[in-house]
């Protein structure tokens, strides 16, 4: 038997396709190549037609259609007749994990726990180890909760197999044997089909032993993987090869089997890269670029991809990551710069617009009403409405914490907008009918009824969705929920790994390192390459630790180490080939390099060019660069709070008093601090305009007003409660602080208004305040208070006019603009603590001559800004920021 090898990777597809040509040129019909990927098969087909046009071809098959490796991935549809599903599989051990009540798992956590009892029984299966094996391994710690674990294991395999045979299915192992047992006997019985299989490794003995029979049939044909030159530096022995490949050498070795080389030995151009000491005559070039975070990576890689296509439109380009969150962020760019790209990850189909639907539609009608969810059912893009969004401005307006759906209605009633009715009471009757029932499969179909009526042409517009909902909706096991809340969740946990693959012809593939190691591109970024992220080897199972894996010979982390090298040296033969990582993570993490780009390092040396990537990055054309915004006009009425935005965020004062932006308090926001002030207030003014002296029991006042305005509140029950408990806590020492103050005061003003016009370069401008309360006393002294139930300001800030609220009430008492004349006394602070001492004061002495300093000070900051009209974006120095989003701050 002959086993045939490439000499490097760049000529392995073509030479591939020249033995296919060689031994089956005239009846390709005979022949089935199998290659490691499916985008591996789809350069083969593309390289087949191109010479041969649309004659009858070889069939090209991927790996993945024999062997299935991924533990959350599955098929959408699954194509395996007689096999269990993925969805069938998750479900169905999800249940036997649930029946097993010593672990007292929830039906999501069994759900999210299901897959990786899925790939450890797959494992044992292909690996032909018998369950019970599993007793006999060493434990070095807590064997109680391992036999515990062991013992969950026997149980949930003899069940989960019982309940396979119920359904008329195999488990995905056993369904694998069959069809390599079947491919075999279909070579031997016609020996005038041929198969090639090309840079296939098994990586189980299953498929280990498919290869090993296959292997001495004179009609199969192995073509080995590229190994590297025997001087390579970067796999410096065959032990440091994948250990699939190594498993597969031996085997030649073993066998005695003659090997040989498909035309001439080349050096790849790797290997000529580290063997050339003439670094200005090299074929190929290797980047390695760092950036500052994730953001500044994935920009620069959009930012290239699109000079290089702009260059050279016809360009193959490779991003290779190893992540699927990471994966979003170069989306996300890309779509920015509108490249589209092909996706080999696939769509997370919990991300499709139908199924956010869906899920949100399972929210309405199985869980507790809450207002907040309800409108972001509502704003779904898939049926968001002008009447959708005018029903929100309306319960926004009239009580942001509407409590449930009758309330709403009511609303809406009393609106007397007859679309708007009608809209709400149709939402209404779809959501509010529905049969009770705690069977998945009915749950779903009154789901996917709603989203039907809502959305006639879902099912059109998202056929990709289409056929994992029906084959749910078709499960045959009894799946029961057993708390109907959770349905939605469950749904979401039971979809969670789908993924939706696009067909695409763009030039630019997304993809991981292994299911393109065998393409050529024109320039290649292998990405986030960072300690942990590449090599990503620690994704250990849950059930059987590490050691254990290794003694039942099951893939270790070693070997996913070599397997990763062995890839890695594959991809970076390529011409231009980028290797970048951000020194910060996706969670802002400081980061270390991978070892793959330090082994690199040493031994390229000086033909390793790392560049820094401020310098590369350049300067943008973005809205960040621009520093200021322009006015036309100032503002010609201010507010003391106004002074201060426009001290500390200028860029704030702009959106607030010229463009009239506002912030608009969101649907079921919870109650704030600022919430729980304005109702402080409001008790304060309420007692003090309508103070008693001879009321005994001044407490029962606070309480009877506190009530009278909480009636007539929208907040939830829960904080009517609590601030309730809180104003009554609080009321004795409010009444005696009030009372020692009285004893002083001639006269007492609350939440008064002042203002003064100060003329400003021709400019009438009207400054004003409100006074929480002003005391005047036998000698005309005024005292300026101010009750805050957040902090107080520091007093450095308050001298230096940095928090200047009081200070603009101070000038204006001083311009009589209070509606009387008086001198400043002081001004108080006022801290409404939530636990004793509930007061706490802070007094300042403000001289009038401090004063008019002050108020020339404001004169000349109003200047300015009538002068030059421009409002800085940074700095933003406001504690509580409403702007903080904007496009400009981000």
């Amino acid at each position: 038997m002959t086993v045939f090898k490439v000499s490097s990777k760049q000529n392995f597809l073509s030479e591939v396709m020249e033995m296919a040509i060689k031994l089956y040129g005239d009846n390709f019909s005979n022949l089935k190549i199998i290659l490691p990927s499916g985008i591996a098969c789809n350069n083969l087909q593309k390289m087949l037609v191109q010479k041969f046009g649309s004659c009858i071809l070889p069939d090209v098959i991927s790996l993945s259609e024999i062997t299935i490796n991924s533990e959350e991935i599955f098929k959408i549809p699954s194509d395996q007749v007689g096999s269990i599903s993925r969805l069938e599989e998750k479900i169905t051990l999800a249940e036997v994990i649930h029946e097993y009540k010593k672990l007292n798992y929830d039906q999501i956590q069994c759900l999210r726990l299901a897959p990786s009892l899925a790939n450890l029984f797959y494992e044992l299966e292909a690996n032909n180890i018998n369950i019970e094996e599993l007793k006999n391994l060493p434990v070095l710690d807590q064997p109680e909760h391992w036999f515990k674990i062991y013992d969950f294991l026997v149980y949930s395999y003899t069940v989960w197999n019982k309940k396979i045979i119920d359904l008329k299915k195999t488990s995905r192992a056993l369904y694998q044997k069959m069809v390599f047992d079947s491919e075999l006997k279909n070579i031997k019985k016609n020996p005038e089909k041929g198969l090639i299989m090309a840079g296939i490794c098994g990586n189980n003995l299953m498929s280990n032993n498919f290869i090993q029979e296959a292997i001495k049939l004179d009609n199969c044909h192995i073509i080995l993987l590229p190994f590297p030159n025997e001087s390579s530096q970067i796999i410096k022995n065959k032990s440091n090869f994948s250990p699939d490949v190594c498993k597969l050498i031996q085997l030649i070795e073993d066998n005695h089997f003659k090997t040989v080389i498909i035309n001439k030995w080349h050096d790849s151009i790797v290997d000529k890269l580290i063997m050339d000491t003439d670094a200005s005559n090299l074929e190929q070039h290797i980047d390695y670029i760092k950036f500052e975070n994730i953001f500044h990576e994935a920009e620069y890689i959009a930012l290239k991809c699109n000079e290089i296509i702009a260059e050279k439109p016809n360009s193959k380009i490779a991003i290779i990551t190893h992540d699927q969150q990471v994966k979003e962020q170069y989306s996300i760019y890309l779509e920015k710069y509108n490249l589209t790209y092909q996706d080999q990850f696939g769509h997370n189909i919990l991300q499709s617009s139908a199924i956010t639907l869906i899920t949100l539609i399972a929210e309405q009608i199985y869980c507790p009403f809450n207002l907040k969810k309800f409108f972001s059912f509502l704003s779904h893009p898939l049926i968001n409405c002008i009447l959708a969004l005018e029903l929100k401005k309306l319960v926004r307006k009239k009580n942001r914490f509407a409590p449930n759906m009758q309330v709403i209605s009511n609303i809406v009633r009393d609106s007397e907008n007859s679309g708007l009715i009608d809209f709400f009471s149709d939402i209404q009757g779809l959501l509010e009918n529905q049969q009770p029932s705690n069977k998945f499969n009915i749950l779903l179909k009154q789901t996917l009824s709603i989203a039907e009526k809502l959305v006639p042409n879902i099912w059109i517009s998202h056929q990709e969705i289409v056929e994992p909902l029906m084959e749910l909706c078709q499960l045959k096991t009894n799946f029961l929920i057993t708390n109907v809340e959770n349905f939605s969740e469950i749904l979401k946990q039971t979809l969670n790994g789908g993924r939706i693959f696009v067909k695409s012809n763009s030039n630019i593939t997304i993809a991981n390192p292994n299911s393109i190691a065998l393409i050529n591109y024109d320039y290649v970024f292998i990405t986030d390459m960072n300690e942990g992220s590449y090599p990503s080897i620690n994704a250990s199972s849950p059930w059987i630790n590490n050691a254990m894996q290794k003694k039942l010979k099951l893939t270790g982390n070693q070997a996913k180490m070599d397997c990763a090298l062995y890839d890695f040296y594959l991809n970076i033969q390529n011409k231009n080939v980028i290797l970048t990582r951000s020194k910060r993570d996706i969670t802002n993490k400081k980061t270390l390099p991978s070892p793959f780009i330090l082994n690199l390092k040493y031994i390229l040396g000086d033909k390793f060019k790392v560049q820094n990537a401020k310098a590369i990055f350049g300067q943008q054309n973005s809205v960040n660069e621009i520093t200021s915004a322009k006015a036309n006009i100032f503002p010609n009425i201010i507010y003391a709070t106004d002074v201060e935005t426009l001290i500390r965020a200028p860029y704030n004062f702009y959106l607030k008093k010229i463009l009239k932006l506002r912030k608009i308090d969101e649907i079921n926001e919870y109650p704030n601090l600022a919430d729980f002030g304005n109702f402080f207030h409001n008790v304060m003014d309420n007692y003090t305009k309508n103070y008693q002296p001879f009321n005994h029991n001044k407490q029962q006042q606070i309480i009877d007003i506190a009530d009278s305005i909480l009636l007539n509140s929208n907040v939830p029950i829960y904080s009517k409660k609590d601030w309730r408990i809180k104003i009554t806590a609080m009321s004795n020492e409010l009444i005696a602080y009030d009372e020692m103050r009285r004893k002083k005061a001639v006269k007492i003003y609350s939440e008064i208004t002042g203002s003064i016009n100060l003329d400003i370069k021709g400019n009438t401008i009207t400054l004003k305040s409100i006074a929480d309360r002003i005391e005047i006393n036998s000698k005309n002294q005024a005292t300026i208070m101010d009750f805050k139930t957040g902090a107080i300001p520091a007093t450095k800030d308050i001298l230096s006019g940095l928090s200047p609220q009081m200070l603009v009430e101070a000038i204006i008492l001083a311009d009589n603009g209070f509606g009387f004349k008086s001198t400043l006394d002081k001004i108080i602070y006022i801290k409404i603590n939530s636990s004793k001492p509930y007061i706490k004061t802070t007094e300042l002495v403000i001289t009038p001559d401090e004063i008019m300093q002050h108020k020339q000070g404001l004169i000349k900051l109003i200047e300015h800004y009538i002068d030059s009209l421009e409002f800085l974006i940074e700095p933003s120095t406001m504690k509580y920021d409403d702007y903080k989003h904007m496009a400009r701050r981000i």
